[in-house]
């Protein structure tokens, strides 16, 4: 739980590599931060500081085995690098909050829970693909192939039993459904 200023590192160049090589070393990339829990929830705002000029992107891993993940992402300048996040869950549900500055790609996975689109992000995203268990949109302003291509953001969510709630921050609102025990409570003190 906190409020989280994320600075990328630098990645030396590689020179002379092949594209498998290449490819290799991409995948072998540490992430800038990572948030691990086992069996707690993960309520986390996270930015980035530096230029984008420098650092395109800040890679971001929350992961917890049986928790909820609540995502804020805080909106900056368009110097800073963008966000690259990846959060995964076996059994909770997934929030995430994206800033009006957002632009890229958001990949969606739930196994048995349901894919959620608060009324803010639906008017801005559009579906690239769609199936029962897994979406990806695109939000933003998109900069058509061939052109200068500026960074862009980027995030894949995974549950495997939960829900999935995307909302874009200061529009949308996310009440949490109320669970078992607090429903017998309520009950309980209005009976």
């Amino acid at each position: 739980t906190g409020t989280y200023y994320v600075t990328p590192h630098n990645i030396v160049p590689a020179v002379n590599l092949s594209r498998r090589q290449k490819r290799k070393q991409k995948q072998k990339q540490i992430p800038d931060a990572v948030f691990r829990s086992r069996r707690g929830n993960l309520l986390l705002d996270l930015a980035t500081t530096g230029y984008s000029s420098e650092v395109a992107k800040a890679a971001v891993v929350a992961s917890t085995k049986s928790g909820n993940i609540s995502l804020n992402l805080l909106s900056g300048a368009k110097i800073r690098p963008r966000f690259d996040i990846e959060g995964n869950t076996r059994s909770g549900n997934v929030v995430l909050f994206i800033p009006s500055t957002f632009s890229g790609a958001i990949q969606l996975h739930t196994k048995t829970g349901d894919i959620n689109f608060l009324p803010g992000i639906a008017s801005e995203m559009r579906v690239v693909k769609s199936t029962d268990t897994e979406y990806l949109v695109l939000v933003g302003a998109q900069q058509p192939p061939g052109t200068d291509q500026a960074p862009v953001d980027f995030c894949r969510l995974r549950t495997r039993s939960g829900n999935v709630v995307i909302g874009v921050r200061g529009k949308d609102t996310y009440v949490r459904p109320a669970g078992l025990w607090q429903k017998l409570t309520g009950f309980l003190r209005s009976g």
